[in-house]
This record gives structure tokens, C-alpha cells and sequence, in this order.
């Protein structure tokens, strides 16, 4: 199958090229490489199973080469990623999240693409001040910052162009993705963040009271949620593990992995915009056929370990 890839040079769009070429897929990557790295890449490079495009989803030009491509499925990673960087900056995030988005979407409806699968984000069911039960996908949206609000109008266009133009779609809400290749320095995946600062001896920042929630998937079980998605289900569906982590429980489990006893804390102030809880019921994937393989101690451990050989490699290029 023919599948243009956006954002596929980045954390959680590598592993689901990973994943595409496995099932023998051409895949066209668009990806402006401002947060993407081509290392992520270079694993498939003899197999041929990928082309890079290096544009912004934003321009005319990255719309073109998607037609001109034209592809059976979209997978839309491409994306501005950061919810503190929307409470900053909340005329980029829609200007890449929703008009960038838009831009992707109506190439695809010109090309005739079979299905477009996008990502969207738990944080489009808002924010609650005390713990609740998890939320389906059916559950009312809300806003909690402009991540949110672009993200859920996302949403609303994919629904907007199915009864406009007959385009099938699957928006993946995804809870917190961690795993390999994501970036401590990138600012967000507290995970990567947590393990990288006890790695090096630094203290780990905490932002709040360490009791808020989150629903913590591996990468590996998101891309494969990615292309399962192109071939089955219709609609929105939430990818998580279904349980909820606060960010003291993930603070221990990193030390535990890293083999430390008492990491030191660098406590914050809760910050503008940050959800307090979340959790993900995950009933409509398991219906759909997709469920969470990598557990979160299996996923920490991953984590750990990719952190260190990339300060080995730092240390030795060798």
C-alpha cells in the first residue's frame, strides 16, 4: 500500500515507519526536519521502502508533492507537539496544527486517498480537578490550552470532510507516547525528561504536586495502533494502556530502572495549560482489534537503556 507519512522523521512517527516498511509499505515521508531528525531514518535506507520530502505541511509545495505521490492511506504525525509551546505561541500551533492539518486533509480528499489516520491527543477531553473514570471517546471536549482546542477542531474537520466529501478517517487520541528516540532536550515526555536528569546527576524538575495523571503508552504499541488504524475502524479512538500513572509513580519507576534510590527533586509550580488528570478508556480499540503489548516497567527499562547508549555514543563516537 502507498501511504504518505507526515512527521515520519520524528519520535513517534520513526517507529511508525518502522512498522510500514516491516509490512512492506511505500511510504512517502513529509517531514520539514525542525523537530524530525534523519538519524531516526537511517535504519532504512538500503531497504528502499521510503522516500523523504523535506517541507513544511504548512506550504503549498508539501500538498503537491502528496498528490503528485498519491498515496491509498495518510498517516498525519506532523504536528506542533508542545502544549507549553501553544500557551506561548498559540498562533503557531494553529497555524501547523489546524491550517497545516487542513492542508494535509484536502490533498488528500483531491487525490482520493482511501482512508486519512491522524493523531489526536487525551488532552481533547480537558482538565478535571479531581480524579474521574476514564474517558471514551464519546466523552464531551474541552479545552484546556490551544494544543487542545487545535487538536480537537482537527477533530471536527476530519468529521467535516466525511460528510462534505465522503473521506474516510480514524483520529487516534493518544495518551503520553514515550519510548527510544524521544528527546529530553525536546522539552516534553517526562519519561525521557525524568531519565535523562538522573543519568547525568542533574535534579529532576516536577512540575506541581506530583499527583497529577497520565496514560502512558509505548511508542511501539502507538505505531502499531498507526497501522492497524489504515486498515480497520472508522471514526475517533483512544490509544493508551487504560490505566493512569501519577507523575510521582513515573519518578519512582524511572529511579528504580536507573538505580537509584532517592533521585533528587527539583520541585515547580504547576504550569499554565498542564491537565491535571487523564486517563484512557481503550474499550473501542480492544473492540477494534488493537490492544497494548509493552508494559509500562518494560517501557521504562527501554527508555533507560536507549538514554545510556546514546550518552555512551556521545561519549565514544567511535
Amino acid at each position: 500500500m502507498r501511504i504518505c507519512l507526515t512527521g515520519g522523521a520524528g519520535f513517534i512517527g520513526s517507529h511508525v515507519l518502522d512498522a510500514l516498511c516491516a509490512g512492506g509499505h511505500e511510504t512517502l515521508i513529509i517531514d520539514d526536519l525542525r523537530a524530525g531528525r534523519r538519524e531516526n531514518l537511517e535504519q532504512h535506507e538500503s531497504h528502499g521502502c521510503h522516500t523523504l520530502a523535506e517541507l513544511d505541511i504548512c506550504t503549498p509545495v508539501a500538498g503537491q508533492r502528496l498528490l503528485d505521490f498519491g498515496p491509498a492511506g495518510v498517516i498525519h504525525l506532523a504536528a506542533q507537539p508542545s502544549v507549553m509551546r501553544s500557551v506561548a505561541m498559540p498562533l503557531l500551533d494553529c497555524e501547523v496544527n489546524l491550517a497545516g492539518s487542513l492542508r494535509v486533509f484536502d490533498a488528500a480528499r483531491q487525490v482520493g486517498a482511501k482512508v486519512v489516520a491522524a493523531s489526536s491527543g487525551g488532552t481533547i477531553y480537558g482538565s478535571h480537578r479531581e480524579p474521574v473514570g476514564a474517558s471514551a471517546e464519546h466523552f464531551s471536549r474541552r479545552s484546556d490550552s490551544p494544543y487542545a482546542l487545535t487538536k480537537r477542531v482537527m477533530v471536527e474537520y476530519l468529521e467535516l470532510y466525511e460528510r462534505l466529501y465522503d473521506l474516510e478517517w480514524v483520529a487516534l487520541a493518544l495518551g503520553n507516547a514515550y519510548g527510544p528516540r524521544q528527546r529530553a532536550a525536546a522539552g516534553y515526555g517526562v519519561v525521557a525528561i525524568f531519565a535523562d536528569a538522573m543519568l547525568t546527576g542533574r535534579p529532576v524538575q516536577v512540575y506541581g504536586d506530583g499527583l497529577s495523571t497520565r496514560d502512558y503508552i509505548h511508542v511501539r504499541d502507538v505505531a502499531g495502533a498507526f497501522v492497524h488504524a489504515v486498515s480497520a475502524g472508522q471514526g475517533i479512538y483512544n490509544i493508551g494502556s487504560g490505566t493512569s500513572r501519577t507523575t510521582r509513580q513515573v519518578l519512582d519507576a524511572v529511579a528504580r530502572s536507573a538505580g537509584l534510590a532517592e533521585p533528587a527533586v527539583d520541585w515547580q509550580p504547576e504550569r499554565l495549560g498542564d491537565v491535571r488528570f487523564v486517563t484512557l478508556d481503550i474499550t473501542g480499540c480492544v473492540e477494534l482489534g488493537w490492544s497494548p503489548q509493552i508494559g509500562f516497567p518494560e517501557g521504562v527499562d527501554d527508555v533507560v537503556q536507549a538514554t545510556l547508549a546514546g550518552r555512551q555514543l556521545l561519549e565514544d563516537p567511535r
